[in-house]
């Protein structure tokens, strides 16, 4: 089986026999998928190490919640450089090191990286149905600072399509798709395909953008804060409660 293949199990290095995932008991799973913008622009302004630098603040965030710890499964794929990559299939959070060095160079092969986060979620619930596993409503996460474009480096016109898919899974409820664009202020489409991708709940777009005033590390705390809301069980009024 390749590096890049996914797997739901954990290889047995005497028999070479493949074993199933161990699941903590009675904890309820929060799958959550992050789509990383690793193009050639992410090299502007230095953004690339502030990604770098909050995917390992989201690590520690979540870390130091006991509940979150224990009950949250992460994937994260890069769109950049000439395809989508799986660069960490799904695994639970305690396992997971968050010692990637993401490096920006490339294309945004949005479309792609999409299709592959559909497809892990899938596959994923199905491991968590198969082990008799409860979870919460799958998390997607895409974070990007352009418009997504071809194998040519072009804007890509048929991006239609792949909202579209996602539009079907978020109206069934299978998937909550936060988006949040990191451009330039005045790259009005690619704010809008943002908009478009994400979910919309009691009339509020789950799109987002930085204010002059923020970095990006802030968008890895802000999404540490709404997971630990949801894997709280907590009764209140936050969107992340009424979603979950």
């Amino acid at each position: 089986m390749s590096n890049n293949e996914f797997s739901p199990f954990e290889e047995n290095k005497i028999t070479g026999v493949e074993t199933p995932e161990v699941f903590p008991l009675a904890v309820k799973r929060c799958p959550v998928v992050i789509i990383l913008d690793t193009s050639s622009s992410m090299t502007n302004n230095n953004k690339i190490k502030e990604l770098n630098d909050g995917v390992r603040i989201l690590k520690e965030a979540l870390d130091e919640d006991e509940t979150a710890s224990s009950s949250v499964d992460i994937a994260i794929i890069e769109m950049g450089g000439q395809k989508a990559t799986l660069s960490q299939e799904f695994i639970q959070l305690e396992d997971w090191k968050a010692n990637h060095d993401y490096q920006a160079n490339g294309i945004t092969p949005m479309k792609e990286a999409i299709e592959i986060a559909i497809e892990q979620i899938q596959k994923r619930k199905e491991i968590y149905d198969k082990e008799g596993v409860s979870y919460y409503r799958p998390l997607l996460m895409i974070l990007s600072d352009g418009v997504p474009t071809d194998k040519n480096g072009r804007f890509d016109s048929n991006w239609k399509e792949f909202s579209d898919k996602l539009n079907d899974l978020k109206s069934n409820k299978k998937v909550v798709s936060y988006t949040f664009f990191i451009g330039q202020e005045n790259d009005i489409e690619a704010k809008e395909i943002m908009k478009e991708l994400a979910s919309v709940v009691d009339g509020s777009v789950l799109s987002y953008k930085l204010t002059q005033k923020e970095t990006i590390k802030n968008i890895f705390l802000w999404l540490s804060s709404s997971i630990k809301i949801i894997v709280s069980n907590k009764n209140d009024d936050s969107l992340e409660a009424k979603l979950f």
